[in-house]
């Protein structure tokens, strides 16, 4: 292997470690950011036909309602636990 071939392998080995390192250290958001509550009344609807979204079934009142309580972590979820 030629010396500015063996030079540019070097190089692109050091710019993928360093694009790793970068990534890796990277901040994070903590996983309490990305929480949604759930809890409310939901209409759940199988689309086995994969035509929900092209319906506009979100716009839709559904036939079946169901209500979810707050989290696992919530007081009233946990005590009947």
């Amino acid at each position: 292997m030629k010396t500015p071939q063996l030079a540019f392998a070097l190089l692109a080995i050091l710019l993928v470690v360093h694009v790793c390192v970068a990534v890796a250290a990277a901040p994070v958001a903590p996983a309490v950011a990305r929480l949604m509550p759930l809890d409310g009344t939901w209409q759940p609807a199988l689309d086995r036909a994969d035509v929900g979204v092209k319906e506009r079934w979100l716009t839709r009142d559904l036939f079946r309602r169901v209500r979810v309580p707050g989290d696992a972590f919530s007081p009233s979820v946990a005590s009947r636990a």
